[in-house]
C-alpha cells in the first residue's frame, strides 16, 4: 500500500467526519500510516441511544438486507477502497497472510448469506419470529429481543471474528461497534456495507479510546466484549456482558504415530491466522509418554513450512514483554524452535518466531497459557488428569479412540466445541455455534394469543 487511509466514525445523524483526536497506525512495513479519528464518551454513549431508539426492521426484511450487504462487502468500493484493496490492509497493517484475509473476510460474506440459515438453527421451534402472524384463536410464543441496543467491543486478532454478530439485526437490535485499533479496516467495511443496505438507522461504527470502553458497557442494553483473562474476569459476573476470551483450544491423539498421522492438520491448527484466533490449538495432549517426540515433530513441520506465513513482527518493546510473559509461563519447559522466541534487528522491530513447548512439569496451568501467536504446550496426560486436562476449552478436536473424551467433553459447560476425528480447530460454519449463540444472551420466548 502507498497510500494512507483515512477512517472516521459513522452512523445516524453523525458522520462520516473528523473528529479531534486520532489514533495513526503504523504497519511497520511499507506505505503511510492509516489514521482513525475516535469519539468522546458523551458522543459514543449519544449514539448508542439513538440506534437504541430506531425502530426493528421485520425479521424477513432484514434477512433479505442482510444478503444485501453480504454483495456489497465483496463486491463495492467502500470510500475508494474495493475487496482486494480491504485485502490488501489487512496484509498490510493486520500481519495476515494473503490467504488467511481472503478466508476470513469471504467467511463474513457467507455469514451474511447464510443468516436466515442461522437464524432457524438458533430459534426455539415453538417461537415465531418478530413480524409473524400468529393463528387466530390458538396461543403461543414470539421470540423477543431482551433489550434494544448490542455493543461490540472488536477484537483485532482475526476478522473472522466480524461475521458473529450481525445476526443480531436480523433479531432487532440497534447495533454500535467499537473497532480494535489493530484492525479498524473490517468492521468499518462491514458496518458501511450494512449501512448502505437498510441498516442506516440501526448500526454506528463508533471509534474510542480504551478509557471508553466502561462508558459504552454501562450505556448499552447488551454488551458483547472480546479480551484477554484479565477483560473477561472483569466482566464475568455482569449479565449485560458476552464475554469472548481466550480459547485455550485442544487437541488430543492417543501417541506419537497417530499425531505423524494428522501432523498437517495439527501444524495448520496451530499456525492458522498466524496463531491469534481464539480457535487455533494452543495445546497438544497425548495419552501415551511421548510428548518430547511430539513436540520434536511439530516444530520440524512448522520449520519447514515457514516460508508460508507471513513474519511477526512487533516494535521492540511488545516483543520484548511477550517473550517475558511466555517464558515465565513456559518455566523449565523446553521450546524446540527458538528459545529466544523474538529477534531484534535493529529497526526498532522484533521478529516473532513460533514456539513449540514440551511440557514435562504444571501441566495444567501450562497448556492454558495463551499469547496470540503460534505458541502450542505439549504434553503427556496421565488416566486420571485427562477429564481436567481437556477442560476450559473453547475447541477441543479429538483424533483418540479413548471413548471418554466425548463423554467427559458432553458434560463439561467449559467445552464450548467438541470436533471428532480430523477436523481443525480453527474449523468454522455460521450454524455451529462458535461459543453458544448469542441469542442465547440476547432473545427470549414471550407467550403470545390471538383471539
Amino acid at each position: 500500500m502507498t497510500n494512507a487511509t483515512i477512517i472516521r466514525p459513522f452512523g445516524p445523524d453523525y458522520g462520516p467526519t473528523e473528529t479531534r483526536n486520532s489514533i495513526l497506525l503504523d504497519s511497520g512495513r511499507s506505505g503511510e500510516p492509516s489514521e482513525v479519528y475516535t469519539v468522546p464518551a458523551l458522543v459514543a454513549r449519544a449514539m448508542i441511544n439513538r440506534v437504541a431508539g430506531a425502530l426493528p426492521i421485520r425479521t424477513t426484511a432484514a434477512l433479505e438486507q442482510m444478503g444485501v450487504a453480504a454483495e456489497l462487502f465483496a463486491d463495492s468500493t467502500v470510500d475508494g477502497v474495493d475487496f482486494e484493496g480491504y485485502l490488501g490492509e489487512l496484509e498490510e497493517f493486520c500481519g495476515l497472510s494473503s490467504s488467511v484475509a481472503r478466508r476470513s473476510a469471504e467467511g463474513i460474506v457467507r455469514a451474511l448469506r447464510e443468516a436466515g440459515q442461522v437464524l432457524e438453527a438458533e430459534r426455539p421451534r415453538g417461537a415465531e419470529l418478530y413480524g409473524a402472524t400468529l393463528d387466530a384463536g390458538g396461543g403461543g410464543a414470539v421470540w423477543s429481543r431482551r433489550g434494544r441496543s448490542l455493543a461490540v467491543i472488536a477484537p483485532g486478532n482475526t476478522p473472522g471474528a466480524h461475521s458473529l454478530w450481525p445476526i443480531a439485526l436480523a433479531y432487532g437490535y440497534g447495533v454500535v461497534v467499537r473497532p480494535s485499533v489493530k484492525d479498524p479496516f473490517t468492521p468499518y467495511r462491514l458496518v458501511k456495507c450494512l449501512a448502505n443496505a437498510g441498516f442506516d438507522d440501526q448500526i454506528s461504527y463508533i471509534p474510542t479510546s480504551h478509557e471508553t470502553v466502561d462508558s459504552i458497557v454501562e450505556c448499552a442494553d447488551f454488551t458483547l466484549l472480546y479480551g484477554g483473562s484479565d477483560v473477561v474476569a472483569k466482566y464475568a459476573n455482569s449479565p449485560k456482558v458476552v464475554t469472548q476470551g481466550p480459547g485455550q483450544s485442544k487437541i488430543v491423539v492417543d501417541c506419537l504415530a497417530q499425531a505423524l498421522e494428522h501432523l498437517d492438520l495439527i501444524v495448520e491448527s496451530i499456525t492458522d491466522h498466524n496463531g491469534a484466533a481464539c480457535t487455533c490449538a494452543t495445546s497438544v495432549l497425548t495419552l501415551s509418554g511421548d510428548h518430547e517426540e511430539i513436540a520434536k515433530a511439530i516444530a520440524t513441520r512448522i520449520m519447514e513450512t515457514e516460508s508460508d506465513r507471513p513474519v511477526i513482527r512487533l516494535p521492540d518493546g511488545r516483543a520484548a514483554a511477550l517473550r517475558a510473559a511466555v517464558l515465565a509461563a513456559a518455566g523449565p519447559s523446553r521450546n524446540y524452535i527458538n528459545a529466544e522466541i523474538a529477534d531484534a534487528d535493529g529497526s526498532g522491530y522484533s521478529t516473532v518466531r513460533p514456539a513449540v513447548f514440551s511440557v514435562d512439569s504444571d501441566v495444567n496451568t501450562r497448556i492454558n497459557s495463551e499469547f496470540g501467536f503460534p505458541c502450542v504446550w505439549v504434553a503427556s496426560v496421565a488416566d486420571d488428569e485427562l477429564q481436567r486436562a481437556i477442560s476450559t476449552s473453547l475447541v477441543l478436536t479429538t483424533m483418540s479412540t479413548d471413548k471418554r473424551i466425548v463423554d467427559f467433553a458432553s458434560a463439561d459447560p467449559t467445552v464450548r466445541n467438541i470436533y471428532v476425528g480430523r477436523q481443525k480447530t480453527t474449523w468454522m460454519s455460521p450454524v455451529v455455534p462458535h461459543d453458544g449463540y448469542l441469542s442465547e444472551h440476547l432473545m427470549f420466548s414471550k407467550g403470545a394469543i390471538s383471539c
